[in-house]
């Protein structure tokens, strides 16, 4: 299952701010010479690394999809990623699940197959919606149920491909329990919130984020590590292109 049978939409593919999330999470990219996008959709993210000179793998069940991404610079092989993952053991140096996770069943299944093609010294990165936010939570209590805000406008309770919803703390403890554990967290100020970007100068977005993060973050991201570090360092974004 890959993003590219979900996300068809242009808004989905917004390069310039997903890239921006991406790059605030990675470590020095000189140490990085492959990386695998798993549901790489198009690959108007990952694109952006080809350009740094990274050797960029991508999959997705999506065709068509496969076909924008290789015209990127990705070399891209069509898989499911409920299934297995089509590339020997300890061949990536980072792993991107850009908005994925949330649409797979089988997480110990995929988590298996991470460790297996991450080398020993490499990274994961995750990037996934916090269903929890402020908005989300007024919206459920009014009654609108679970389907993130940032995808209302695309698609209806019935059609939604979200299969998971876990607070930050949860998501950790899944992968850490997988042995994965953070190295860093990013939160970013949530596009369309209760107080438009227009109306609150950066300095404020910050420090309110950084006083209420799961509450005004739209979206969580981690650098996962096969290995413990001493301190987890936390990355607060007060904007982001485009809004995503």
């Amino acid at each position: 299952m890959g993003s590219g049978r979900f996300h068809e939409q242009n808004q989905i593919f917004q390069a310039k701010s997903g890239i921006k999330k991406i790059l605030a999470l990675l470590p020095n990219l000189t140490k990085i010479k492959t990386v695998l996008d798993l549901g790489c959709g198009r690959g108007a993210v990952s694109a952006a690394l080809v350009k740094k000179g990274l050797r960029v793998f991508g999959v997705d069940v999506n065709h068509k999809a496969l076909k924008e991404a290789r015209k990127r610079g990705l070399k891209v092989k069509k898989a499911d990623l409920e299934t297995g993952l089509p590339f020997k053991k300890f061949k990536f140096d980072l792993i991107l699940a850009n908005d994925i996770i949330e649409h797979i069943y089988d997480w110990q299944g995929l988590a298996q197959e991470l460790n297996r093609v991450l080398r020993p010294a490499g990274k994961i990165i995750i990037v996934t919606p916090n269903h929890f936010d402020i908005r989300s939570r007024l919206a459920i209590l009014g009654g609108r149920g679970i389907v993130h805000w940032s995808s209302r406008q695309w698609t209806t309770a019935a059609q939604y491909g979200h299969i998971r919803f876990l607070k930050l703390q949860e998501l950790e403890a899944f992968w850490q329990a997988q042995g994965f554990y953070p190295h860093k967290r990013r939160f970013n100020y949530m596009a369309g919130g209760l107080l438009p970007q227009k109306l609150t100068p950066k300095w404020l977005r910050k420090r309110l984020l950084k006083a209420f993060p799961e509450l005004l973050s739209g979206k969580y991201g981690l650098l996962l590590g096969k290995y413990p570090t001493q301190r987890v360092e936390t990355v607060y974004l007060p904007e982001t292109v485009q809004g995503m």
